[in-house]
């Protein structure tokens, strides 16, 4: 009785058909991040631009920079009673010379004429 093993053709087709598979699944990993950090993207501009019309509103100027609204404190209410918030945005990505980076790693272009703020990235500059 002689003991059967697998032969090259069975092996290479193993091999073949795992790596087929894993070439799928990295395709589909890989879009589920774009997806998920372009939905990240949407949620922060929104709050960017919240927190400038926020700033705008209160002391009748836009910001300097977005830094300025992780800064500035908050302050609602009268004279008699203020309530002082952390700030008008949380925390955020940040390069090494302070500039607030979007999930995809671009740093915010932010007008401070108009507030207008928008991605650094190409793909995303009219959102």
């Amino acid at each position: 009785m002689a003991k059967r093993g697998l032969t090259l053709f069975e092996l290479l087709v193993s091999v073949c058909v795992i790596s087929t598979l894993i070439g799928l699944f990295a395709i589909y990993a890989n879009n589920t991040v774009k997806v998920s950090r372009e939905i990240a993207l949407q949620s922060e501009l929104k709050n960017i631009r919240m927190s400038i019309q926020h700033f705008y509103i209160l002391n009748g100027r836009y910001p300097n920079d977005l830094f300025e609204l992780t800064r500035e404190p908050l302050t609602i209410g009268s004279d008699n009673s203020k309530i002082i918030l952390q700030s008008y945005l949380g925390s955020f990505r940040v390069d090494k010379e302070g500039c607030m980076l979007d999930p995809f790693f671009n740093r915010y272009v932010y007008n401070k004429v108009d507030g207008s703020v928008h991605p650094g990235g190409n793909d995303y500059q009219r959102w």
